[in-house]
Order: structure tokens, then C-alpha cells, then sequence
């Protein structure tokens, strides 16, 4: 390998560690919405490898949208809040 190519390989890894993605998902009793969202997130083979994280944020949804996330798409974090606060909360 010659420093050209090291160094556009060097480059190629820099860009590909800067060029990732989290996506948060603010959600309340959503379930069958969210469930085909994630689908097709997770089923979106362009999208993987840039795809570092995927954050649902569920507002006490009652319609079993918890189980569904934890159930189907364990790799995503879910953080639920025990009142629906909204989009944004001031302190």
C-alpha cells in the first residue's frame, strides 16, 4: 500500500466514524405507528451503516407500545416517563 491509498483509507474511516446518525423518537400510545417506523428503519440497508443509535421516548403510553419495543427491537433504548410532559418540558 502506498500513501496515497493509506491516506484515502485513513480518510474513508475518519469520514465513516463522523457520519453517523442517532434518531430519537417522542412517542404516546403510537404502538402500530411506531412499530412500522422501526421496521422499516431497522430494514432500511442504506441507512445501517451510518445508524449508530435509536432513542424512543414514550410519554405513558397505555396500548402496550413499551412491551412492542422491548419485544421486537431490543437494540433500541426505551425511556419511559411515568406522565406525558410533551414534546418539551421547561424546569
Amino acid at each position: 500500500m502506498n500513501q496515497t491509498e493509506s491516506a484515502t483509507d485513513t480518510l474513508s474511516t475518519q469520514h465513516s466514524a463522523l457520519s453517523t446518525i442517532s434518531i430519537v423518537i417522542i412517542t404516546m400510545n403510537t404502538k402500530e405507528l411506531l412499530q412500522a417506523l422501526l421496521s422499516s428503519i431497522m430494514h432500511d440497508s442504506s441507512l445501517q451503516p451510518y445508524l449508530k443509535e435509536i432513542i424512543i421516548i414514550d410519554n405513558a403510553s397505555t396500548d402496550g407500545t413499551g412491551e412492542m419495543v422491548k419485544g421486537e427491537f431490543s437494540g433500541a433504548t426505551f425511556v419511559r416517563n411515568e406522565e406525558n410532559r410533551g414534546f418539551s418540558v421547561s424546569a
